[in-house]
Protein backbone atom coordinates (compact mmCIF):
# COMPACT_ATOMS: atom_id res chain seq x y z
CA UNK A 1 0.00 0.00 0.00
CA UNK A 2 1.00 3.47 -0.69
CA UNK A 3 -0.04 6.92 -1.22
CA UNK A 4 2.53 8.58 -4.06
CA UNK A 5 2.28 12.70 -4.88
CA UNK A 6 3.61 13.87 -8.22
CA UNK A 7 6.60 15.74 -7.73
CA UNK A 8 6.67 19.63 -7.84
CA UNK A 9 9.32 22.14 -8.09
CA UNK A 10 11.34 23.33 -5.17
CA UNK A 11 10.39 26.88 -6.54
CA UNK A 12 8.48 27.90 -9.13
CA UNK A 13 6.04 31.34 -9.88
CA UNK A 14 2.78 31.05 -8.23
CA UNK A 15 0.89 31.99 -11.47
CA UNK A 16 1.15 28.82 -13.41
CA UNK A 17 -0.57 25.25 -14.04
CA UNK A 18 2.56 23.70 -12.74
CA UNK A 19 1.43 23.96 -9.48
CA UNK A 20 -1.36 21.15 -9.13
CA UNK A 21 -0.48 18.46 -6.87
CA UNK A 22 -2.08 14.89 -7.84
CA UNK A 23 -2.36 12.56 -4.54
CA UNK A 24 -2.61 8.42 -6.04
CA UNK A 25 -3.71 5.51 -3.19
CA UNK A 26 -2.42 2.13 -4.57
CA UNK A 27 -5.56 0.23 -2.42
CA UNK A 28 -8.03 3.19 -3.66
CA UNK A 29 -11.63 2.69 -4.12
CA UNK A 30 -14.35 5.00 -5.25
CA UNK A 31 -15.55 5.61 -1.89
CA UNK A 32 -11.55 6.53 -0.80
CA UNK A 33 -11.34 10.62 0.36
CA UNK A 34 -8.23 12.62 0.70
CA UNK A 35 -7.69 15.05 2.32
CA UNK A 36 -5.39 17.96 2.18
CA UNK A 37 -3.53 20.31 4.65
CA UNK A 38 -1.76 22.98 2.78
CA UNK A 39 0.81 24.88 5.01
CA UNK A 40 1.65 28.45 4.44
CA UNK A 41 4.82 29.74 5.74
CA UNK A 42 4.80 26.95 8.31
CA UNK A 43 0.91 27.43 9.10
CA UNK A 44 -2.20 25.41 8.23
CA UNK A 45 -3.60 27.63 6.20
CA UNK A 46 -6.09 25.10 3.84
CA UNK A 47 -8.09 22.06 4.69
CA UNK A 48 -9.33 20.49 1.49
CA UNK A 49 -11.28 17.17 1.45
CA UNK A 50 -12.40 15.50 -1.78
CA UNK A 51 -13.42 11.88 -2.66
CA UNK A 52 -12.04 9.67 -5.28
CA UNK A 53 -12.03 10.67 -8.84
CA UNK A 54 -12.92 8.08 -11.58
CA UNK A 55 -9.20 7.49 -11.59
CA UNK A 56 -9.10 6.63 -8.00
CA UNK A 57 -7.10 10.00 -7.53
CA UNK A 58 -7.80 13.32 -5.91
CA UNK A 59 -5.83 16.49 -7.28
CA UNK A 60 -5.89 20.36 -6.24
CA UNK A 61 -4.61 23.73 -7.67
CA UNK A 62 -2.20 25.19 -5.35
CA UNK A 63 -1.75 27.87 -7.78
CA UNK A 64 -5.40 29.29 -7.13
CA UNK A 65 -4.63 29.36 -3.03
CA UNK A 66 -1.37 30.35 -3.21
CA UNK A 67 -1.59 33.28 -5.39
CA UNK A 68 -3.76 35.00 -2.87
CA UNK A 69 -0.71 35.32 -0.17
CA UNK A 70 0.73 37.32 -2.99
CA UNK A 71 0.82 41.28 -3.57
CA UNK A 72 2.61 42.76 -6.44
CA UNK A 73 3.75 46.02 -5.38
CA UNK A 74 7.41 48.26 -7.16
CA UNK A 75 10.08 47.67 -4.32
CA UNK A 76 12.91 49.95 -4.33
CA UNK A 77 16.19 49.73 -2.26
CA UNK A 78 16.22 52.39 0.41
CA UNK A 79 19.95 52.28 1.41
CA UNK A 80 21.98 49.71 0.52
CA UNK A 81 23.26 47.77 -3.32
CA UNK A 82 21.72 44.85 -2.14
CA UNK A 83 18.24 44.33 -0.07
CA UNK A 84 16.01 41.39 0.26
CA UNK A 85 12.58 41.55 -1.25
CA UNK A 86 10.12 41.35 1.72
CA UNK A 87 7.76 38.71 1.41
CA UNK A 88 9.14 38.13 -2.25
CA UNK A 89 8.97 34.13 -1.43
CA UNK A 90 6.86 32.15 0.27
CA UNK A 91 7.28 28.61 1.72
CA UNK A 92 4.86 26.08 1.68
CA UNK A 93 4.04 22.47 1.98
CA UNK A 94 1.23 19.97 1.66
CA UNK A 95 0.39 16.77 3.69
CA UNK A 96 -2.05 14.29 2.16
CA UNK A 97 -4.12 11.64 4.04
CA UNK A 98 -6.04 8.98 1.99
CA UNK A 99 -9.12 7.70 3.93
CA UNK A 100 -11.02 4.40 3.51
CA UNK A 101 -15.11 3.97 3.46
CA UNK A 102 -15.21 4.20 6.72
CA UNK A 103 -12.80 6.78 7.74
CA UNK A 104 -9.87 4.96 8.74
CA UNK A 105 -6.85 6.37 8.03
CA UNK A 106 -4.66 4.53 4.88
CA UNK A 107 -1.63 6.46 4.47
CA UNK A 108 -0.38 9.71 5.07
CA UNK A 109 2.51 11.97 3.12
CA UNK A 110 3.90 14.74 2.48
CA UNK A 111 5.60 17.05 -0.44
CA UNK A 112 8.41 18.76 1.97
CA UNK A 113 9.07 22.14 2.12
CA UNK A 114 8.48 24.18 -1.01
CA UNK A 115 8.91 27.58 -2.68
CA UNK A 116 7.18 29.91 -4.57
CA UNK A 117 7.35 33.91 -5.85
CA UNK A 118 5.04 36.16 -7.33
CA UNK A 119 5.80 35.02 -10.74
CA UNK A 120 3.45 34.05 -13.92
CA UNK A 121 4.13 31.06 -16.76
CA UNK A 122 1.83 31.30 -20.04
CA UNK A 123 0.37 28.24 -20.82
CA UNK A 124 2.36 28.73 -24.24
CA UNK A 125 4.84 29.50 -22.88
CA UNK A 126 8.76 27.29 -22.73
CA UNK A 127 9.88 27.95 -19.02
CA UNK A 128 12.56 26.64 -17.05
CA UNK A 129 12.75 27.44 -13.65
CA UNK A 130 16.85 26.34 -13.47
CA UNK A 131 17.21 29.42 -16.49
CA UNK A 132 17.18 31.74 -13.27
CA UNK A 133 19.02 30.48 -10.30
CA UNK A 134 22.44 31.48 -9.96
CA UNK A 135 24.20 27.70 -8.97
CA UNK A 136 27.89 27.24 -8.81
CA UNK A 137 27.91 24.12 -10.90
CA UNK A 138 27.04 26.09 -14.41
CA UNK A 139 26.87 29.43 -15.42
CA UNK A 140 23.12 29.84 -17.03
CA UNK A 141 21.54 31.51 -14.14
CA UNK A 142 19.34 34.83 -14.94
CA UNK A 143 18.23 38.06 -13.64
CA UNK A 144 14.63 38.30 -13.24
CA UNK A 145 14.31 40.42 -15.85
CA UNK A 146 13.14 40.20 -19.75
CA UNK A 147 15.20 43.15 -20.41
CA UNK A 148 18.61 42.67 -21.48
CA UNK A 149 19.25 46.12 -22.73
CA UNK A 150 18.32 49.18 -20.83
CA UNK A 151 18.03 53.13 -21.10
CA UNK A 152 18.44 54.82 -18.20
CA UNK A 153 19.56 58.66 -17.29
CA UNK A 154 22.24 59.85 -14.73
CA UNK A 155 19.39 60.60 -12.64
CA UNK A 156 17.06 57.48 -13.01
CA UNK A 157 16.53 54.80 -10.62
CA UNK A 158 16.94 50.99 -11.73
CA UNK A 159 17.03 47.60 -10.08
CA UNK A 160 17.37 44.04 -11.15
CA UNK A 161 16.75 41.03 -9.16
CA UNK A 162 17.73 37.48 -8.30
CA UNK A 163 16.87 34.19 -6.79
CA UNK A 164 18.84 33.38 -3.89
CA UNK A 165 19.33 31.28 -0.91
CA UNK A 166 19.00 27.98 0.49
CA UNK A 167 15.90 25.89 -1.04
CA UNK A 168 17.04 22.71 -0.35
CA UNK A 169 18.37 21.89 -3.62
CA UNK A 170 21.24 19.99 -4.57
CA UNK A 171 22.31 22.97 -5.71
CA UNK A 172 20.88 26.16 -4.26
CA UNK A 173 21.28 29.34 -6.26
CA UNK A 174 24.01 31.37 -4.43
CA UNK A 175 24.57 34.97 -5.71
CA UNK A 176 27.77 36.44 -4.76
CA UNK A 177 27.25 40.05 -5.75
CA UNK A 178 27.88 42.06 -9.39
CA UNK A 179 30.26 43.08 -11.55
CA UNK A 180 30.48 46.35 -13.28
CA UNK A 181 32.15 47.47 -16.54
CA UNK A 182 31.80 51.73 -17.45
CA UNK A 183 32.39 52.21 -21.32
CA UNK A 184 33.69 55.44 -22.76
CA UNK A 185 33.21 56.76 -26.00
CA UNK A 186 36.71 57.08 -26.26
CA UNK A 187 36.86 53.53 -25.58
CA UNK A 188 38.67 53.44 -22.04
CA UNK A 189 36.76 51.31 -19.67
CA UNK A 190 36.71 50.76 -15.80
CA UNK A 191 35.05 48.24 -13.54
CA UNK A 192 34.42 48.26 -9.54
CA UNK A 193 32.48 44.87 -8.18
CA UNK A 194 30.33 44.54 -4.91
CA UNK A 195 30.16 41.29 -3.19
CA UNK A 196 26.91 39.41 -1.80
CA UNK A 197 26.87 37.04 0.59
CA UNK A 198 23.47 35.21 2.25
CA UNK A 199 22.35 32.04 2.61
CA UNK A 200 18.25 33.21 3.20
CA UNK A 201 15.88 31.90 1.02
CA UNK A 202 15.00 35.40 -0.80
CA UNK A 203 14.82 37.65 -4.10
CA UNK A 204 17.57 40.45 -3.46
CA UNK A 205 17.08 43.56 -5.18
CA UNK A 206 19.88 45.00 -7.05
CA UNK A 207 20.22 48.98 -6.88
CA UNK A 208 21.94 49.67 -10.26
CA UNK A 209 21.34 53.44 -10.49
CA UNK A 210 24.55 55.31 -11.57
CA UNK A 211 24.71 57.26 -8.21
CA UNK A 212 24.29 54.13 -6.06
CA UNK A 213 27.18 52.50 -8.61
CA UNK A 214 29.72 55.32 -8.19
CA UNK A 215 29.66 54.83 -4.77
CA UNK A 216 31.27 51.67 -5.26
CA UNK A 217 34.50 53.66 -6.58
CA UNK A 218 34.37 56.86 -7.62
CA UNK A 219 34.43 58.05 -11.25
CA UNK A 220 33.22 54.81 -12.11
CA UNK A 221 30.50 56.07 -14.46
CA UNK A 222 31.69 59.71 -15.90
CA UNK A 223 29.58 62.22 -18.38
CA UNK A 224 31.82 60.49 -20.73
CA UNK A 225 30.14 56.99 -20.21
CA UNK A 226 28.32 55.85 -22.71
CA UNK A 227 26.88 52.07 -21.32
CA UNK A 228 27.70 50.22 -18.89
CA UNK A 229 27.43 46.45 -18.22
CA UNK A 230 26.62 44.77 -15.00
CA UNK A 231 27.35 40.86 -14.41
CA UNK A 232 27.03 38.35 -11.65
CA UNK A 233 30.57 38.86 -9.99
CA UNK A 234 31.42 34.96 -10.05
CA UNK A 235 30.74 34.17 -13.62
CA UNK A 236 27.44 32.26 -12.16
CA UNK A 237 25.71 33.76 -14.88
CA UNK A 238 26.17 33.89 -18.65
CA UNK A 239 23.77 37.15 -19.04
CA UNK A 240 24.88 40.08 -19.10
CA UNK A 241 22.43 43.64 -18.43
CA UNK A 242 23.39 46.73 -20.94
CA UNK A 243 22.29 50.46 -19.82
CA UNK A 244 22.97 52.81 -22.02
CA UNK A 245 23.09 56.24 -20.52
CA UNK A 246 20.40 58.14 -22.38
CA UNK A 247 21.88 62.00 -22.45
CA UNK A 248 20.06 63.95 -24.96
CA UNK A 249 16.86 64.67 -24.00
CA UNK A 250 13.83 66.35 -25.99
CA UNK A 251 12.16 67.48 -22.62
CA UNK A 252 14.32 68.05 -19.47
CA UNK A 253 11.46 65.77 -17.66
CA UNK A 254 12.34 62.40 -17.60
CA UNK A 255 9.52 59.98 -16.44
CA UNK A 256 11.25 56.93 -15.08
CA UNK A 257 8.66 54.53 -14.74
CA UNK A 258 8.94 50.96 -12.23
CA UNK A 259 7.02 48.11 -12.75
CA UNK A 260 6.20 44.93 -11.24
CA UNK A 261 6.92 42.16 -14.76
CA UNK A 262 6.10 38.71 -15.48
CA UNK A 263 8.85 37.34 -13.43
CA UNK A 264 7.38 38.96 -10.49
CA UNK A 265 10.51 41.36 -10.51
CA UNK A 266 10.82 45.12 -10.43
CA UNK A 267 12.01 46.39 -14.27
CA UNK A 268 11.97 50.29 -15.56
CA UNK A 269 12.07 52.08 -18.57
CA UNK A 270 12.85 55.67 -18.70
CA UNK A 271 10.33 57.82 -21.05
CA UNK A 272 12.04 61.12 -22.28
CA UNK A 273 9.97 62.20 -25.13
CA UNK A 274 6.99 64.26 -26.02
CA UNK A 275 5.15 65.13 -23.05
CA UNK A 276 1.12 65.94 -23.19
CA UNK A 277 -0.64 66.44 -20.14
CA UNK A 278 -4.68 66.68 -19.94
CA UNK A 279 -6.75 68.06 -17.03
CA UNK A 280 -10.24 66.55 -16.95
CA UNK A 281 -12.31 68.71 -14.90
CA UNK A 282 -15.94 68.41 -13.81
CA UNK A 283 -17.95 70.90 -11.46
CA UNK A 284 -21.33 71.59 -10.30
CA UNK A 285 -23.15 74.80 -10.18
CA UNK A 286 -25.63 76.08 -7.46
CA UNK A 287 -28.27 78.73 -8.87
CA UNK A 288 -30.38 80.88 -6.22
CA UNK A 289 -31.76 84.62 -6.60
CA UNK A 290 -29.76 84.51 -9.80
CA UNK A 291 -26.77 83.98 -8.42
CA UNK A 292 -24.67 81.19 -9.07
CA UNK A 293 -21.64 79.36 -6.78
CA UNK A 294 -19.55 76.60 -7.65
CA UNK A 295 -19.21 73.48 -5.55
CA UNK A 296 -17.61 70.58 -5.78
CA UNK A 297 -15.19 70.83 -7.89
CA UNK A 298 -13.07 67.57 -9.39
CA UNK A 299 -10.16 67.11 -11.55
CA UNK A 300 -7.95 64.59 -13.09
CA UNK A 301 -4.82 64.54 -14.87
CA UNK A 302 -3.54 62.19 -17.42
CA UNK A 303 -0.20 62.21 -18.85
CA UNK A 304 1.23 60.90 -22.02
CA UNK A 305 5.06 60.38 -22.58
CA UNK A 306 6.76 58.65 -25.66
CA UNK A 307 10.05 57.06 -25.38
CA UNK A 308 13.77 57.62 -27.20
CA UNK A 309 13.84 54.42 -30.34
CA UNK A 310 14.13 51.11 -28.89
CA UNK A 311 15.25 48.09 -30.59
CA UNK A 312 13.39 45.19 -31.04
CA UNK A 313 14.40 43.16 -28.35
CA UNK A 314 13.36 45.82 -26.23
CA UNK A 315 10.21 46.14 -27.59
CA UNK A 316 9.68 42.89 -26.78
CA UNK A 317 10.61 43.07 -23.35
CA UNK A 318 8.28 45.45 -22.92
CA UNK A 319 5.31 43.83 -23.16
CA UNK A 320 5.61 43.09 -19.26
CA UNK A 321 5.11 46.90 -18.77
CA UNK A 322 1.79 46.70 -20.60
CA UNK A 323 -0.17 44.30 -18.26
CA UNK A 324 1.77 45.27 -15.17
CA UNK A 325 -0.34 44.74 -12.02
CA UNK A 326 1.59 47.89 -10.33
CA UNK A 327 4.00 50.64 -11.57
CA UNK A 328 4.83 53.87 -9.77
CA UNK A 329 6.67 56.56 -11.47
CA UNK A 330 10.12 58.57 -10.04
CA UNK A 331 9.81 61.88 -10.89
CA UNK A 332 11.45 64.75 -8.95
CA UNK A 333 13.17 62.48 -6.16
CA UNK A 334 10.00 60.94 -5.39
CA UNK A 335 8.03 57.48 -6.17
CA UNK A 336 4.64 57.63 -6.52
CA UNK A 337 1.80 55.24 -7.44
CA UNK A 338 0.61 55.49 -11.15
CA UNK A 339 -2.06 53.65 -12.88
CA UNK A 340 -1.38 52.98 -16.61
CA UNK A 341 -4.19 53.80 -19.07
CA UNK A 342 -2.85 51.22 -21.89
CA UNK A 343 -6.05 49.04 -22.76
CA UNK A 344 -4.65 47.59 -26.56
CA UNK A 345 -1.41 48.35 -28.13
CA UNK A 346 0.03 47.13 -31.42
CA UNK A 347 3.83 44.90 -30.23
CA UNK A 348 6.26 46.55 -32.87
CA UNK A 349 9.13 44.91 -34.58
CA UNK A 350 11.78 45.11 -37.51
CA UNK A 351 9.09 43.63 -39.03
CA UNK A 352 5.98 46.11 -38.66
CA UNK A 353 8.06 49.17 -38.14
CA UNK A 354 11.28 50.65 -39.30
CA UNK A 355 11.86 52.66 -36.41
CA UNK A 356 10.36 51.37 -32.76
CA UNK A 357 9.28 53.99 -30.02
CA UNK A 358 5.97 53.83 -27.51
CA UNK A 359 3.85 55.95 -25.65
CA UNK A 360 2.59 55.73 -22.74
CA UNK A 361 -0.40 57.58 -20.74
CA UNK A 362 -0.96 56.85 -16.75
CA UNK A 363 -3.10 58.89 -13.74
CA UNK A 364 -1.24 59.21 -10.26
CA UNK A 365 -2.77 56.49 -8.23
CA UNK A 366 -3.86 59.85 -5.73
CA UNK A 367 -6.96 61.33 -6.48
CA UNK A 368 -6.53 65.45 -7.72
CA UNK A 369 -6.76 67.83 -4.67
CA UNK A 370 -9.38 70.35 -5.37
CA UNK A 371 -11.15 72.89 -3.13
CA UNK A 372 -15.25 72.21 -2.64
CA UNK A 373 -15.91 75.76 -2.16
Amino acid sequence: MALTLNTLNKIYPVYSNNLKLTATESTATSSFTYTFQVYVNGVLTYTIVQSANPELKAEINLSSLLQNHFESTVYANTTNIFEIVPSAILNYSVTVTSKNAAGATVNTASTGTLYCFNGTVQDWESFNINDYLMVSTVSTGKFLTKLDKRRTTINSKCFLSVINGSFGLASNPSFTGIHVTAYDANGTTRTATSTYSNTTASIVSIDCSVAKLNTLSAGLITENTTHYVIKERSDKSSQSITFQIEREKKMKEVFNIHYVNSLGAVDSFDFTKVKNENLLISRKVFEQNQTRKIYNTEADTTISVFSNWVTPDQSEGLKDLWVSPASKLYFNNVFNNIILNTSSISIKNKYNSNLINYNVAFNYAHKYKVQNY
